[in-house]
């Protein structure tokens, strides 16, 4: 199993975690995610690249998130450049 774990959403998914509507603080994006698994941390990139981590997400909300896809990363650096 590789460190990272990427996937991104097809448009116009939104992501909620709790419930509550995932937003960016920067630029208000609410769609096109990409959601970024490294070991036990989650991070979110909008489509502008504004990333920040969660501290929420539980193993099944990342799961919801991701739905069935995605792909392994050996980096959350290397999934924002494989991803652009």
């Amino acid at each position: 199993m590789t460190a990272s774990s990427l996937s991104v959403p097809p448009p116009p998914d939104e992501i909620r975690i709790g419930g509550i509507l995932v937003m960016c603080a920067a630029c208000g994006a609410r769609c096109d995610w990409m959601v970024v698994r490294d070991r036990s941390e989650i991070s979110i990139r909008c489509r502008r690249a504004h990333q920040w981590g969660e501290q929420e997400p539980t193993r099944a909300d990342y799961e919801a998130m991701i739905d069935v896809g995605g792909q392994d990363c050996p980096s959350p650096e290397a999934a924002a450049r494989d991803v652009g």
